[in-house]
């Protein structure tokens, strides 16, 4: 992944930043082509948004290698998942740089870049064992997220040949495209599962695109704008008189998008510093709470003591009881759903005649559920 960095000229003083927007792109683009209108060739993140007195951040622009048939070549949702990893371990670099790794983030997304975006704050949210906890602060930092037409619940299966110009090299590559970007897919639905519990953390805009594309003998939208705005609480959403394509590119400040989106940001910024100072805190004592969990943990069971292995004794009871529940991380919504169908065989498994140990594999990729799922059922049977 490559970023390039963008700071107003009149303003080099890294002081006088108070927060950062960071521009993600959508398939088939780079982090300029997403943003530069094609008849006046603006830039607007450089040309417009950087010289606003309003607005003091420092600007980024993200960019990853989102031609199709590299993006689809192998497993689609690995491809997200590094994408995302990627983002937060180079945001993150970036700010720990410069000592601004406490200052409120706005992401600017479009297409496919906000699906990566929601996967970076998903993993960024898990991060927070001790070798990778200094990942956790882009969570924490991210105020707000503005996503232009982004396919939160996919794209229409008679849209597909629309979503790129490199459709028809992609045929061999299309069940990988089906698999990530088909509404109702199983990886869009689990990193919806994933970032349900997080919307309540941000102030979030969706763009929906109210102009058809026409290509060859097709025509229609892109991403509809039932998925581009879905149906959440407590965010802002709008339609915008551009295809899919032209929606996120503006020639000049009087444009009716452009005045959207600054105004969004001015909002945005004036209410982040106290969010993100108080959320920044709570991480603090949060992440102090579960170092001092571990240690706890380690003293407790010493296993190493002597250089011997540590001896459990198991004495059967006529009813199984947990008389101590402590788990070190609180589940994380009230909103938890999924596998209940696996929660319900292990149960199953845990509850039948105990006549050995036993031991239970729950794995997948990273950012999956797999601590949630945990948690979960460690809290609906504490008492059995």
């Amino acid at each position: 992944m490559h970023h390039q960095l963008f700071v107003r000229p009149w303003n080099l003083n890294p002081a006088n930043l108070i927060s950062s927007i960071v521009f993600v792109h959508g398939l088939d683009e780079n982090a300029k082509s997403a943003w530069t209108h094609e008849e006046s060739g603006c830039f607007w993140p450089l040309d417009l948004l950087s010289k606003e007195n309003d607005i003091k951040a420092r600007i980024l622009s993200l960019e990853y290698k989102a031609d199709v048939p590299s993006f689809f070549g192998s497993s689609s949702a690995d491809r997200i998942l590094h994408h995302a990893q990627t983002l937060v371990e180079e945001l993150n670099a970036e700010r720990e740089h410069d000592g601004s790794n406490r200052r409120p983030i706005f992401f600017i997304c479009h297409g496919l870049g906000g699906i990566i975006v929601k996967k970076a704050l998903i993993y960024s949210s898990m991060s927070t064992s001790s070798k990778v906890s200094h990942l956790h602060s882009v969570f924490t930092s991210t105020f707000g997220l503005i996503f232009f037409g982004t396919p939160h619940e996919g794209v229409q299966k008679a849209n597909w040949s629309l979503l790129t110009s490199g459709w028809k090299g992609l045929l061999k590559d299309r069940s990988n495209l089906v698999s990530a970007m088909q509404k109702d897919s199983e990886t869009l639905e689990n990193i919806t599962e994933q970032f349900a519990p997080l919307l309540k953390h941000f102030h979030i805009h969706n763009f929906w695109e109210s102009l058809e594309t026409h290509r060859a003998m097709t025509r229609g939208y892109i991403v509809t704008p039932s998925s581009a705005a879905p149906a959440w609480d407590d965010t802002g959403r709008s339609g915008l008189p551009r295809t899919h394509s032209g929606m996120c590119k503006f020639r000049d400040r009087g444009v009716s998008g452009y005045k959207s989106i600054h105004g969004i940001l001015v909002r945005f910024q004036k209410l982040a510093g106290p969010a993100v100072s108080a959320r920044s805190k709570q991480a603090d004592d949060f992440l102090v709470a579960q170092r001092q969990f571990e240690a706890n943990e380690i003293l407790a069971f010493n296993v190493h003591k002597g250089n011997k292995p540590f001896n459990l004794t198991l004495e059967m009871t006529a009813k199984i009881e947990n008389k101590h529940f402590l788990v070190p991380r609180e589940i994380t919504t009230e909103f938890y759903i999924g596998r209940e169908k696996l929660a319900l065989d292990l149960r199953e498994r845990f509850l039948a005649p105990l006549d050995k140990q036993k031991r239970y594999v729950l794995y997948g990729l990273g950012g999956s559920g797999k601590s949630q799922f945990c948690l979960k059922f460690a809290a609906d049977n504490k008492q059995r």
